[in-house]
Order: C-alpha cells, then structure tokens, then sequence
C-alpha cells in the first residue's frame, strides 16, 4: 500500500509543480511513511491520514521547501515538521485528533514561509527538540516571543555584565568569527574556516546570553541606528568611555556592537566569544 500511495503521490506532485524532485520525494516519504503507518495502522482512519501526510509532503517538495541546508540543518520550519517530526510524533495524538494536528502543522509552517528568512531558520532550530505535536503550536510561540519582543535602546551608563560562550560546547571544531544581528535579540555567528557554517546566538540580559546550536545562515543583517564608541584592548574593552573587563581576549578579531546594549567579540586565537550586556 505504502509503494502505491507513493507513486500516486509523485504524479500528483508532477502535475501541480513543473520542477517537482520525484527523487526527493521517495527518499523522505518511503521511510516516513513506513514509520507512521507501522504505528498508526490499528487506528481508525490510518489510511486517510497516511494519505493526507504524503500529499502534505508531496507539496512541500514540490514548493522547494523539504530541504536541508548545506550542515544538515532544515532550511524551514515546514520541512523540520514534515520530514522529521510528523511521522515522528503523529502517532501519539489521539487517532480523532490526527486529521486536524496535520492540517495545523502545515499552516505553522506554511504561515512561517511569508515571514523573514532569519524567522522560520531560528524556529526551525529551536523547535526540533519538540516532544508533542499537541504542544507544538505553544512551544513555537514561546520559542518566537522573545526573539520578536522589541528592545529599548541602551543608555550605556552601566553596570555591565560579562558572558564567555565557549562554541566548543555545541561544536567541537567551530570557530567564531564574522557576526552579523538578524533580530534584536538573534545574532548569527559564522565559523571563520567554514563561511557556511553557522551557531546561532541569543542575546539577553544579566549574563544569560546562550549559543543556540548550529543553524544555516539566519539571512538578515538587521541595521542600527547610533551606536556608541567602543575600543579593544588586550583583557577590556572601552565603551562610551567605560572599562570593562574581559578576560582571556588577548587578541580581538570580529566585533559587534548592537544598540540594545550588548558588545560581542571573538578572539583569533580562541574558539570562545565574549558577550558584554549593558541595559
């Protein structure tokens, strides 16, 4: 049945987009579909859903939009949820309930795709964690709110807080280098070997700025209005006339300075980067 409903749905998808990657297609849908349909089959309504998925899937392939950027990474929210976490997580919603978890994991992602690149990159890296379809709607909301929320411009009077991030503790061989702001509080961080490797970065606080793991580039490149003075030195930097400490930067390479307060700078000879917060 699986095989069947496989070739129907690449014809579909033939006819509805010229470029549809039949290929493409297969090579998620056999082993997604063969997942699902082993823990859904005794239920009532498991071929409808089982057919309803793979048309779903057919359509993202046929939009160009199941793909995985050049880490592995999801390049979209819609294809973190069809390729990876449906077939996953379906079967733990109640069997009368499955029809409408589908239709609502395509219109987040779907919804997602008219937002900003850096938008559906960030959620798609935040949400793979996700442990229930039925929390989804919630957990992307939590995920997007402090991302979007707006930030007042710093007075850069001070006190100031110190972050040192290690990359090492989400990739072993990254490399901090250029940096470019995708949103308020979303900084996107290249490995300076690798210029299509990327962490994503949020910014917040009192000291919690945190790496968010590996994500393909975030896209945006948010600019700024005035941003104040700010001068390295070896363990310090200079800002609006403050020092501020930064131990262990002996050599500051890549720089970034944000109007919301923060400071960010990495070393040439570290693999961490340092995260001054002044609200």
């Amino acid at each position: 049945m699986i095989d069947a409903l496989l070739d129907e749905m690449a014809a579909l998808g033939r006819e509805q987009h010229s470029r549809f990657d039949a290929a493409a297609f297969r090579a998620i849908g056999a082993d997604a579909a063969g997942l699902l349909w082993a823990e859904t089959r005794d239920a009532p309504g498991a071929e409808v859903v089982l057919r309803s998925y793979l048309r779903l899937l057919a359509e993202a392939v046929g939009m160009g939009c199941a793909a995985r950027d050049p880490s592995g990474a999801h390049a979209n929210l819609l294809s973190l949820l069809f390729a990876e976490l449906v077939p996953v997580l379906l079967p733990a919603v109640a069997p009368a309930r499955r029809p409408r978890a589908l239709a609502d994991a395509w219109n987040l992602g779907e919804g997602l795709l008219s937002e900003p690149a850096w938008m559906n990159r960030y959620a798609a890296a935040l949400c793979a964690p996700v442990a229930s379809l039925d929390d989804f709607p919630a957990h992307l909301a939590a995920v997007l709110a402090p991302a979007l929320a707006p930030r007042p411009a710093s007075g850069w009077l001070g006190p100031s807080t110190v972050r040192v991030l290690d990359a090492r503790s989400v990739r072993d061989d990254f490399l901090p280098g250029a940096m470019h702001l995708a949103a308020p509080s979303v900084v996107c961080v290249h490995d300076r070997r690798a210029p299509r490797s990327q962490l994503g970065l949020f910014l917040d606080y009192a000291g919690q700025s945190s790496l968010l793991g590996p994500t393909p580039c975030l896209g945006a490149n948010l600019r700024e209005g005035a941003l104040p003075p700010v001068a390295f030195a070896r363990n310090a930097a200079e800002i609006a006339g403050r020092a501020v400490p930064l131990p262990w930067l002996r050599a500051p390479q890549d720089t970034l300075v944000t109007a919301a307060g923060f400071v960010l700078a990495t070393s040439a000879d570290s693999q961490r980067l340092w995260v001054i917060d002044t609200p």
